[in-house]
């Protein structure tokens, strides 16, 4: 992975504050400890900064400077050679043509920035795909283009603290992802997939779409506009051959009993890769999508390797706290941008290549249960993009002017799309893929360590074809049928999961017998989700609880707050996935408003970086990355009192983490008040701190520390009888930007997160 941020500074201040933050914070953005990081001057008001966890694909450098042009990027394009250089094909791209021209001349999945100290300029561009998402900020302090989102919000806000926007929270409430490109995180923008923006001093800002929409070409596909997009495809499948990184190695297909990664099998095996196919499925025992991969693999006649997990024995099984760290390190890797429900939290220590179906929704209709309905004017198009995967607000808790909110946004992008050249029937597929699939599978494909997902269906022919298709053709998934009956006939008599061809179909396939039934497997009896399920329905106390101390201000004006805890206190009106899926997308915009999310970083070791590498060419950064200050600001900091009550157990040890990350911190007085009635103040001279942070000065009951990490600890030495402890009061100079404290409690296990209380401050 691969993240970066290019950002102007508009004044002094905005130029200081910057470069404080980008020496003291960057890395603990990011959701990996980095191996190589860059912090560059581009010129005197414009930094270029990156953080990377593995060179997965063997491209090496993603930025670098070209005479008076700076260029970085993530991803990839799909190459026709060995021995190509990516960033040598995006500079030669950039030099020849416009930032507006360019994606006609790029295919891959990739998002790039382009500076051009002459004339002050910086570029911004996403491919058509959105599979590697890019945003950007623009206010009064900066411009700023970064492929994480907290490298905007909260690196680049005047509080230096995560800030939400409750009104950007509507289409997520309502529609279980986000349907806009405005993110909630406050001033933070999604470049939409196909656009770019170009920035320069002086200038209004310029957004438009880059290259030749893929949705403006007309008339009926003929036969030769299917075997060019198969040829496509299939090129995208021979570029695998030519990355360094995967010389050797298997290829890996995430295998389903669905049409889309039976489509990506098919023309694995009849491409230059197609000796190093496996196939891939993971789940619970009972999960039809092992039998039914099974059943295709052995047919094409590849590696089936599976990963069976273990069934909870019951659905409350882990306890609320174990749920709730899971949401917050959730929130924290994603940005709340896919929604609670999708993607794991799990920490990596390998990275693994995964070829994935997305794409094969431009080649039908995207919803299964509209599939019937032609979109025939602007009020049957408001009703696909109102349920584009769900019924709408399942909770029935979005207040009018939310609702009204979200739909001025929809009306907004519709007629934008018209505009531009699309078609009424077109929109379906166009909303899906402007924002479910970079919010969705870009924003998991941007942050997963264990997985480099691609996505080699993701052509632009094979998708100007899926568009021109009528809409009973797109019905009937005619691309799918005419891919499988070039490229693997026989793997269409095999049946799908939930399913099948139209009878017509038949005609087609002369020299095949198709199944002509759905594949039937016993229905499985342990829920997709099932953490989820129990916060939904057995954390009710706990989250109304939540929403108590935090006191959210703001969230009253998006939903209806009593019906919401009318849901949380009677578990029986929770009926469906959508329901459930709505109660843990709010709780994540919860945690991250309260600025509680949770870092917990992959370490790669499959990296093929050098680890611990700084590249800067700012003169106060050249011998060292960062030092811990000798001196504090206590102006830069506010004072805090906190009160944590102890467990009344057989209490060994306990410990104070004061921080998420690298900060100032003032400790003025810690009490330990005990059971008899005893009042204890602990001296300087008790503390003991681990390696990320050190103790500046002492004085009496004073202590000030810096923290140099993202884990500062704190033990004490010389307490007498600790289960006797009732609570702790500690008075303190925190952060003025905000951050958590954790006080852990060993009950003779060990520290654990189970036996935890923490503030945020």
């Amino acid at each position: 992975m691969h993240h970066f941020l290019i950002v102007k500074a508009k004044s002094k201040f905005a130029k200081q504050t910057l470069f404080d933050r980008l020496i003291k914070r960057l890395d603990h953005l990011v959701p990996y400890e980095p191996h190589r990081r860059k912090i560059l001057s581009l010129a005197d008001d414009v930094y270029f900064a990156s953080t990377e966890s593995h060179d997965f694909l063997g491209l090496g450098e993603k930025s670098g400077q070209f005479g008076e042009r700076f260029i970085a990027y993530e991803g990839f394009c799909f190459l026709k050679s060995r021995g190509e250089n990516t960033l040598d094909l995006f500079r030669d791209i950039f030099q020849k043509r416009s930032i507006f021209e360019a994606n006609d001349y790029l295919d891959g999945e990739f998002c790039a920035v382009n500076y051009e100290e002459n004339g002050d300029t910086i570029n911004v561009i996403s491919d058509f795909t959105g599979l590697r998402p890019i945003y950007y900020l623009n206010n009064e302090d900066y411009f700023a283009a970064s492929n994480r989102q907290m490298f905007l919000n909260p690196l680049l806000t005047r509080s230096g603290r995560l800030e939400t926007d409750w009104q950007q929270i509507a289409d997520l409430v309502a529609k279980g992802n986000k349907f806009t490109e405005r993110s909630f995180l406050k001033g933070v923008r999604m470049v939409r997939p196909g656009f770019a923006i170009q920035w320069s001093q002086g200038s209004d800002l310029n957004i438009r779409r880059s290259g030749t929409p893929i949705f403006t070409a007309r008339g009926e596909p003929g036969r030769g506009d299917y075997i060019r997009s198969i040829s496509e495809i299939i090129h995208n499948f021979d570029s695998l051959d030519y990355f360094p990184g995967l010389d050797g190695q298997p290829i890996r297909i995430s295998l389903t009993g669905g049409e889309d990664s039976r489509l990506v099998l098919a023309a694995a095996t009849q491409s230059r890769i197609a000796d190093r196919i496996e196939a891939f499925t993971y789940g619970f025992p009972d999960n039809p999508d092992i039998a039914a991969a099974a059943i295709v693999a052995e047919k094409a006649g590849v590696k089936h390797v599976t990963n069976i997990h273990t069934p909870p024995k019951v659905a409350t099984e882990r306890p609320m706290d174990a749920i709730w760290t899971d949401l917050r390190r959730h929130a924290f890797r994603y940005e709340g941008a896919p929604g609670a429900w999708d993607g794991g939290a799990a920490t990596a220590t390998q990275t693994r290549l995964d070829l994935v179906g997305y794409f094969d929704a431009y080649f039908k209709r995207v919803r299964a249960s509209s599939a019937e309905i032609d979109v025939t004017s602007r009020d049957v198009a408001r009703k696909f993009m109102r349920e584009p995967q769900q019924v709408y607000d399942p909770m029935g808790i979005l207040l009018p002017e939310a609702v009204d909110y979200d739909q001025s946004l929809d009306d907004e992008w519709m007629e934008s799309a018209l505009a531009q050249g699309a078609e009424l029937n077109d929109l379906p597929e166009l909303y899906y893929f402007d924002f479910r699939l970079p919010w969705w599978g870009g924003a998991m494909a941007a942050n997963v360590g264990t997985i480099y997902r691609l996505a080699p269906l993701a052509s632009k022919y094979a998708s100007r074809t899926g568009l021109k298709q009528s809409l009973a053709d797109r019905r009937g998934r005619k691309f799918i049928f005419e891919a499988m009956m070039t490229l693997r006939p026989d793997l269409l008599e095999i049946p799908y999961l939930n399913k099948k061809w139209p009878d017509h179909y038949q005609d087609r396939a002369l020299n095949v017998k198709l199944p002509g039934v759905e594949l039937k497997l016993p229905v499985p009896q342990h829920p997709s989700a099932p953490w989820q399920v129990t916060l939904a329905k057995s954390g009710g106390q706990f989250i109304k609880d939540y929403l108590e101390v935090h006191k959210f201000s703001g969230l009253e004006s998006v939903i209806d707050v009593k019906r919401f805890t009318e849901f949380l206190d009677n578990p029986a009106l929770i009926k469906n996935t959508p329901t459930v899926r709505t109660i843990a997308n709010i709780c994540e915009i919860l945690i991250l408003t309260a600025n509680d999310q949770s870092r917990a970083p992959d370490k790669i070791e499959n990296s093929r970086l050098p680890s611990g590498v700084m590249i800067t060419n700012i003169a106060e950064l050249s011998d060292r990355r960062e030092q811990a200050s000798v001196n504090i600001d206590t102006s830069m900091q506010r004072k805090r009192n906190f009160h944590i009550p102890f467990p009344r157990v057989n209490l060994r040890n306990f410990r104070v983490d004061p921080a998420e990350r690298p900060c100032d911190i003032t400790i003025q007085k810690l009490i330990l008040s005990y059971a008899d009635g005893r009042v204890v103040e602990l001296d300087a001279s008790q503390y003991r701190c681990n390696s990320q942070l050190k103790v500046v000065s002492a004085s009496g009951k004073e202590v000030k520390l810096t923290s140099t990490g993202d884990d500062p600890q704190i033990y004490f030495n010389n307490i007498d009888n600790m289960s006797e402890i009732k609570s702790c009061d500690i008075m303190a100079l925190m952060p003025q930007d905000g951050g958590r404290l954790e006080v852990f409690f060993d009950q003779g296990t060990g520290f654990s997160r189970e036996h935890m209380v923490a503030h945020s401050y």
